[in-house]
């Protein structure tokens, strides 16, 4: 079953308002266009959803999932909700647009391509991720191209032996640097398994 057009429409709803979508169970996409919107609009994930190509995420959308269990005991509350990546090494979710957007709470397996492609814009807060790619060379965890102003917090890129590095930063739009008022990147708890940053 494809929910799309059944998803596209909660979304609709919600362009004048803003609120909340909640989608409780297994669900099958393609890339949801969210209106030009007045508030926040905020996808809830509990359960699974099959992507069948890239989910874009633009501004002023928080796309949160479910926390909890403890898979890894880095984490208090390790993600349950789950993207299932498009086929190929299509990207499986990207952040666009300059203005704030959101992920929290998501488990991202299997990724044969960019798990997570921050793409030509700004303020993005990545929040309880976990990325376990694919085992194959065009598996990248987290990429940002073109991109700055990024929080990451208690999340874990993982890139078995095969597979890019777990955080690949192209054309950078602000000198790389650590700790300043104008940041590229920022993190609190960040684990990198295998592939480093590069």
């Amino acid at each position: 079953t494809d929910d799309t057009a059944a998803i596209q429409a909660a979304v609709n709803s919600l362009a004048h308002t803003g609120g909340t979508v909640l989608m409780q169970g297994d669900f099958v996409s393609g890339n949801i266009n969210f209106p030009t919107i007045a508030g926040w609009i905020t996808i809830k994930v509990y359960g699974n959803w099959r992507l069948t190509e890239t989910l874009v995420i633009p501004p002023l959308v928080k796309l949160s999932g479910q926390g909890g269990a403890n898979a890894y005991v880095q984490f208090s509350r390790h993600p349950q909700a789950r993207l299932i990546s498009p086929p190929g090494d299509t990207p499986t979710i990207k952040l666009t647009g300059m203005d704030p957007k959101i992920v929290e709470n998501i488990l991202i397996s299997g990724s044969a391509g960019k798990a997570i492609l921050l793409q030509n814009g700004a303020l993005a807060t990545l929040d309880n991720i976990s990325v376990q790619s694919a085992d194959v060379s065009t598996a990248y965890p987290l990429v940002i191209d073109a991109f700055f102003w990024v929080w990451i917090r208690n999340s874990i890129f993982a890139s078995p032996k095969n597979a890019q590095e777990s955080i690949y930063i192209l054309q950078p739009r602000l000198v790389f640097r650590w700790a300043c008022s104008l940041e590229l990147l920022k993190y609190e708890i960040l684990l990198l398994l295998v592939g480093g940053l590069k």
